[in-house]
């Protein structure tokens, strides 16, 4: 059971330093402020939630990665970001929603599993909330710069 815990934590932790890499890769790229500061406030959020699901595999015996790499699919959403906002902010826009939507899933899967208890899962859901309402703000936000556009 540790090991699997250990497993889903890994997962998330990774999924939630991407998630604050790709968020100040999009702050950095847009011109608009607005933007710009939902961009950071994102990243800033996921970095914390990184901090307290690293907590948590370290309490349960996890040994801490040395360097904090990326996997090779964050990279991938990263190198993807950047394209993206070369074609601007109606893009990136539609991008950042369709990275929540892959990460409400993946937090979903890790609520299935079963194996969080406590404050941890009540982390997870706390999260997974977050990634469904963000994912909803981003496609709209989108919606309206096409629009405008």
């Amino acid at each position: 059971m540790a090991k699997r815990k250990l497993s889903v934590l890994g997962a998330l932790i990774d999924l939630s330093r991407s998630g604050e890499v790709c968020y100040r890769q999009a702050a950095e790229a847009t011109g608009n402020a607005h933007l710009k500061s939902l961009y950071f406030s994102r990243a800033n959020e996921m970095a914390v939630v990184a901090q307290a699901l690293q907590r948590q595999w370290l309490a349960l015996g996890g040994v801490p990665v040395a360097g904090g790499g990326m996997s090779e699919g964050s990279s991938r959403l990263l190198r993807q970001v950047s394209r993206v906002a070369e074609r601007g902010d109606a893009a990136l826009l539609r991008t950042c929603a369709r990275g929540e939507k892959r990460a409400r899933k993946t937090w979903e899967a890790a609520l299935r599993t079963g194996t969080l208890g406590g404050p941890l899962r009540a982390l997870v859901e706390s999260r997974y909330a977050d990634a469904r309402q963000t994912r909803v703000l981003f496609r709209d936000l989108s919606e309206r710069y096409r629009a405008a556009a």
